[in-house]
């Protein structure tokens, strides 16, 4: 009757009687495009996270495309409110790059006086010493809420009283009221009578035209305990310039800034070296403001010269930072990721190999009618094409949809998968006995691998993971599968070893299932996909825990450095109270402070100017102790002068650069030698070219002027909280930090959560991949293993211990390639993560060691074993369920 059935119907039952195999590659298939569509789309999405954090990162004025150019505006840019500007400010963003507009906004501009004085009418009257900077801008209205009085009016001439506002803070801090008048005085310019017209407070004080504006949200105070003064913004009215109280005769006598906002949100990480050319395209091109000519004032003519502005950004030299932290994350991500697609793509191997056994009678009889090999691999490919094109289209299709934040997904990822069942497929349907062709030796081969993995290592050790803007080089992607094959490789000869140990012991005891375990093993019953699956799941889940706890322990060296100790205090005027205050507090061991004095003049090799810093060496020596990032050479500090009067100092790495690195100096003329050099970052000392030196060493050299920048202070365990709010009540103004905030900010750069995700990611996805290689290896198997389990329960072998014969099997493959695996994890870290900058995860300045935590070796180890008893088990459910009869009758025929 089945004479009649045409050739596809014949396919599709044999499909589905093989259904169970045939969903077990679509899943694999279906989460290879899945993970291969995704990963590109959230890997860009990370990327641009990470840019624009580092661009939020930034002072918002230096973000900004700025130009300030010292002139007085002409009419022709004055004439239609100011329309002559605004024109060439629309016209100079119009000109900018495609993507260079849109990260921008409109441009705006402010024209600035020199600082004036402000005195009262009445000298009788104690006011503190203000500076205002009067300034104008033709759409303040748009940028402020007038709470008292009005906007600036336009002055009756050039020498009546102008009108002015300021903030209220500014007010406040110089006592004036609204209505009064004072004159302004000084900078060479005219002296002029303002009277305060209004008082505002701003709208979005954070957007884009006040932060570039000094001093016109809040003064800039200053008081020594002997004289307080505050200096502030004042604006005054955009009718022409009168107002502004310019020297007609001196056109510099005014400072124009125009300004482009940047929008960091505009811009992705694909667009960044395109946006850096057209940034410095942009920032190389003069924008024309005044054109060469004559101007009339009263009765005299003047000429005048062009004038051009040259806008300046610091966004392009952070861009390019962020192109190289990016090739350090793409080049860290791609490593995580490579442990898992590589025992993926053998667990697709493994499942492909169910498929052909169980398809194995079907060619037998298919091609003893007659089928020829076109034919063959013409079904084989229909069947390929079934399984792999609707599962590739489901995984791509659910990656388009849960895409992070992403404009689009790759194509090629969901093609590629679709296309891997079918190779699969036809590669297995011609490798039985019939098509069997010379093979390679497995020596040659092992050596062929074992030779490209050393050089791909020392080519990575050469070169590292490629250069900004070229890509990820090639070896740096070979290297990781080269070491997994290779320890693959030597798991492959280490297993009959193993295994013949096995059965040697086993012969010793009465038991017949670890004899019977050892015995297949030892014959190579175990698939070398099923090996390269495990070393290759086993030691990327080492790699990627060496990996987190080496950015870890990396951030914490960074926080530790940077805070100097538990708890650290700085700031321009630290006051001598507060910090003996501090030091009484019962939380607080120990504590030292770092004073500058002044910058002198150093004699070494050759001569540089330093900041002296000076300190209580052997109290820094009780706050640091020997942490990381702690001053090296204080114990020698605190020695005191040697037996020559050289007074021992620690220097700044550039300090001891710029003095030609010579041992022997002197420091405003006192002899010193250099004990130590240290990192040029110095916990809340804000320069980098400095002396360190202690401050009873120097005795009588001492300077009399030494106020404390940074007090340091080490705690009984962790600054608590409490003791952190006590120092900021006590240094209100001051900079106050721990080593616990110092690593909060460290960690909320989205590109180290990215690569925490990414290790949590690569680690569980190797567990799955152990308990799925696991189940397939014994699944395969399954077919010899009940023959030969026909035999031993023949001869008297209990059923109860059936069960046992898969968890034998396992446990010997399992722990042979988990050891190997291990020593891939190992080997990874150190041959290759290390060849990756990992900079830009810890913040520090140089390249963290490698940490292989203990913890995790233990936490693989365990997961192997539980995933790997998991899938045996799973296994095993079937071993005891076949028919013996069956089974022998089999065997005979």
């Amino acid at each position: 009757m089945n004479r009649g059935l045409s050739g596809p119907v014949l396919l599709l039952r044999c499909a589905v009687s093989m259904r169970d195999v045939l969903a077990l590659v679509a899943g694999v298939v279906a989460v290879l495009a899945f993970a291969g569509t995704i990963a590109p789309a959230a890997l860009s999405t990370l990327l641009t996270d990470a840019q624009r954090h580092e661009l939020d990162q930034m002072v918002p004025r230096a973000r900004d495309l700025v130009s300030e150019v010292q002139m007085t505006p002409s009419p022709e840019l004055m004439d239609g409110d100011w329309a002559g500007l605004q024109t060439r400010l629309s016209t100079a963003r119009e000109g900018m790059g495609p993507l260079l507009r849109p990260t921008t906004a409109r441009g705006y501009f402010t024209v600035t006086s020199n600082t004036r004085e402000a005195f009262a009418d009445d000298p009788r009257v104690l006011l503190p010493t203000s500076y205002v900077n009067t300034s104008l801008a033709p759409d303040l209205d748009e940028h402020v809420a007038m709470i008292e009085g009005d906007l600036p009016a336009p002055p009756g001439s050039t020498d009546a009283t102008a009108d002015l506002v300021l903030s209220r803070k500014a007010a406040d801090e110089m006592r004036w009221p609204v209505g009064e008048a004072r004159t302004l005085s000084g900078s060479d310019l005219p002296e002029r009578r303002y009277r305060l017209s209004g008082i505002y407070a701003p709208l979005d004080p954070d957007g884009p035209f006040w932060r570039q504006t000094s001093a016109a949200v809040v003064p800039v105070v200053r008081d020594d305990g002997q004289r307080r003064t505050v200096t502030a913004t004042a604006w005054v009215s955009a009718d022409g310039t009168d107002a502004l109280g310019l020297d007609q005769l001196r056109p510099g006598s005014a400072r124009t800034r125009l300004w482009f906002p940047f929008d960091p949100a505009q811009a992705t990480s694909a667009q960044a070296p395109a946006l850096v050319d057209q940034l410095s395209a942009f920032t190389r091109t003069p924008v024309p403001l005044i054109d060469a000519g004559r101007v009339t004032v009263g009765d005299m003519s003047l000429g005048v010269e062009a004038v051009s502005a040259t806008f300046s950004t610091g966004t392009s030299g952070v861009l390019r930072e962020t192109q190289v932290s990016a090739q350090s994350l793409v080049a860290l991500t791609t490593l995580l990721a490579v442990g898992p697609v590589v025992a993926a793509l053998c667990v697709l191997v493994l499942a492909v190999r169910l498929v052909r056994a169980r398809s194995d009678a079907l060619l037998v009889h298919t091609r003893a009618r007659g089928a020829s090999d076109g034919q063959v691999a013409l079904a084989a490919t229909a069947v390929g094409a079934f399984v792999g094109i609707p599962a590739a289209a489901l995984g791509a299709v659910a990656a388009a949809v849960l895409a992070p934040g992403s404009d689009g997904v790759p194509w090629w990822p969901g093609a590629l998968c679709a296309a891997l069942p079918v190779v699969a497929m036809v590669v297995a349907a011609f490798s039985g006995a019939a098509h069997r062709r010379p093979r390679v030796p497995r020596l040659a081969l092992e050596l062929v691998v074992v030779g490209a993995t050393v050089v791909s290592l020392v080519a990575v050790a050469q070169g590292g993971a490629g250069t900004p803007g070229s890509g990820i080089d090639p070896l740096f992607l070979a290297a990781p599968v080269l070491v997994c094959l290779s320890g693959a490789l030597g798991a492959r000869r280490l297993l009959p070893l193993v295994a013949a140990w096995t059965a040697s012991w086993q012969r010793r005891r009465t038991g017949l299932v670890g004899l019977v375990a050892a015995s297949r093993t030892r014959d190579g019953a175990t698939s070398a996909a099923a090996v390269v699956a495990l070393v290759a799941a086993t030691g990327m889940a080492v790699a990627a825990g060496a990996a987190v706890a080496t950015l870890d322990q990396g951030r914490h060296d960074t926080a530790w450095a940077v805070a100097g100790a538990d708890l650290r205090v700085s700031g321009d005027t630290l006051d001598g109270q507060a910090i003996s205050s501090l030091a009484d507090h019962r939380d607080v061991r120990a504590l030292t402070t770092l004073s500058d004095g002044s910058d002198v003049r150093v004699e070494g090799g050759s001569s540089a100017y330093a900041s002296r810093l000076l300190t209580d060496a052997t109290a820094l020596r009780d706050v640091q102790g020997g942490a990381a990032g702690a001053v090296p050479g204080v114990a020698a500090l605190a020695a005191g002068a040697g037996t020559d009067g050289r007074i021992p100092v620690v220097v700044s790495e550039t300090a001891a650069t710029q003095m030609g690195n010579a041992r022997e100096i002197e420091v405003d003329g006192v002899e010193a030698r250099v004990v130590a050099v240290a990192r040029d970052v110095l916990a809340g000392v804000p320069k980098r070219v400095w002396v360190l030196m202690d401050r009873e060493t120097l005795g009588d050299e001492r300077p009399s002027y030494d106020p404390p920048v940074s007090v340091l202070a080490a705690a009984d365990g962790d600054a608590s909280k409490g003791l952190v709010e006590e120092a900021e009540a006590l240094f209100p103004g001051a900079t106050v930090t721990t080593p616990a905030r110092e690593a909060a900010a460290l960690s909320a750069d989205p590109a180290v959560g990215g690569v925490n995700a990414v290790a949590w990611v690569a680690a569980v996805a190797a567990a799955v991949l152990v308990a799925v290689t696991v189940v397939l290896t014994l699944v395969g198997g399954a077919p010899a293993r009940a023959r030969d389990l026909a035999v031993v329960r023949a001869l008297g072998l209990p059923a109860r211990l059936v069960r046992r014969l898969p968890l034998w099997e396992v446990a010997l493959v399992v722990v042979t390639a988990g050891v190997l695996g291990a020593v891939v994890g190992v080997v990874l870290p150190y041959a290759v993560l290390g060849e990756v900058d990992l900079r830009p995860f810890t913040g520090g300045e140089g390249q963290p060691p490698t940490v292989l935590p203990l913890a995790g070796l233990v936490a693989v180890a365990a997961g192997l074993a539980a995933m790997s008893a998991a899938g045996a088990l799973v296994a095993a459910g079937t071993a005891g369920r076949r028919d013996l009869t069956t089974v022998l009758r089999t065997m005979e025929e």
